[in-house]
């Protein structure tokens, strides 16, 4: 257990706080090409 209580939830808020962060990077990663300037700064920093 990782500590994380709210209202006795047993940690829920905080394990579904990082799936929708683990989801949100996912998509970002997989719509890398479409989002304007991302593709920019990949390039650059491999660059």
């Amino acid at each position: 257990m990782l500590g994380v209580v709210v209202q006795n939830d047993s940690g829920l808020l905080f394990g579904l706080a990082i799936v929708v962060t683990g989801c949100s990077l996912a998509a970002l990663w997989l719509n890398r090409g479409t989002i304007p300037g991302f593709r920019h700064r990949l390039e650059a920093r491999h660059a």
